[in-house]
């Protein structure tokens, strides 16, 4: 069976995007904030891999998203409007993934926000 590189990356990322609606959803916003806040990071990497991909380069193992959009960006220029979300989100991949730091509504909105606009401006690159 062949598998598709691209559609296997944005599959991923889809899940995630998936798992923060539901999570968000789910009314219990303060018991999952740590896990929405990394799934959102977890999306817009996921997306910038798949654009890597897509561009034929082997997506480095890094979790900072603007290493991952420096790299996009070398070929497609125009994504450097998603820069200062890249940015403010890539830190949420550990910022509360460990005891003593606990994400708060104001970072669940502002994370979903970013992912938001990151995930749109891939997707609509992509034609998706």
């Amino acid at each position: 069976m062949n598998v598709d590189p691209l559609q296997e990356w944005i599959q991923k990322a889809e899940e995630d995007w998936e798992a923060v609606r539901r999570l968000l959803d789910s009314g219990t916003l303060e018991a999952v904030a740590d896990v929405i806040v990394f799934l959102c990071q977890q999306v817009a990497e996921k997306y910038l891999e798949a654009i890597l991909v897509e561009t034929g380069q082997e997506p480095p193992h890094t979790h900072n998203l603007g290493v991952l959009l420096d790299l996009v960006t070398e070929t497609i220029p125009q994504l450097e409007v998603i820069r200062d979300d890249t940015e403010a989100l890539s830190p949420f991949a550990v910022a509360f993934r460990y005891p003593g730091e606990w994400a708060a509504e104001p970072e669940v909105h502002q994370a979903v926000a970013m992912a938001r606009r990151i995930r749109d401006a891939l997707r609509d690159y992509l034609k998706l």
